[in-house]
């Protein structure tokens, strides 16, 4: 679960090794609340107290804590590409190309924000994994450091990324909400080869969509 960026055990003297443990410690709590949260967030999804897409089951709740220097920002960049293969290892690799491409400048933008205190980010995304709709919800929590001294030379944030990843329950979501759902796959991919037409669905494909949603209920 930890990953630390920069980290020279030689140069680190065991008082600031002792105060990043605890930082870390910390990371490791905050990842576990955020699991649990966004668990207990599923179960009511698709209710009218919270109208996000629906789930039939959990398939994998996972996290990340880093303790980075400034440069660690493409260490943490990097990890997605792992997390989605250890999440979705039969995954077609064009498919987690587009959804790392995505996650990646959501993780880029979050750590290029100047951080004060503490930054907060939870977002979803919903797609199609080898004929299955998936929902991978994910948080981002970073801290600053602040100070000075040999502790704030070797790192200046903790940061987590929290990945939960659901099976979507299609009986529960109407054509309206597959045919946005299927727009966004779209998207995702013309965003990975540089496209800009934003997803459109020709009209000839929406029958055939139509057809693919009773097929997934039926």
């Amino acid at each position: 679960m930890r990953e630390f960026a920069n980290e020279d055990a030689n140069k680190v003297q065991t008082a600031a090794k002792a105060a990043l443990d605890v930082l870390v410690t910390l990371g490791e709590s905050k990842a576990e609340f955020f699991e649990l949260k966004i668990q207990n967030d599923l179960r009511t999804a698709g209710t009218k107290e919270n109208a996000t897409v629906p789930i039939e089951s959990i398939v994998q709740t996972y996290s990340k804590v880093f303790a980075s220097a400034s440069s660690g920002g493409s260490a943490a960049k990097s990890v997605i590409d792992g997390v989605l293969n250890m999440i979705s290892p039969g995954a077609d690799d064009t498919k987690k190309a587009d959804v790392s491409t995505f996650l990646s400048s959501v993780v880029d933008s979050f750590l290029g924000k100047s951080c004060a205190s503490e930054l907060n980010e939870s977002r979803y995304i919903v797609y199609e994994e080898n004929y299955a709709i998936i929902r991978l919800d994910y948080h981002l929590w970073r801290r600053s450091i602040k100070g000075s001294g040999l502790l704030k030379e070797e790192v200046e944030d903790i940061t987590v990324m929290t990945f939960c990843k659901s099976c979507v329950d299609v009986n529960h979501i109407g054509l309206n909400t597959f045919l946005a759902l299927y727009q966004h796959q779209i998207a995702l991919a013309d965003a990975a080869d540089g496209k800009k037409d934003g997803g459109k669905i020709p009209m000839r494909e929406i029958e055939s969509l139509k057809q693919i949603l009773n097929f997934f209920k039926s």
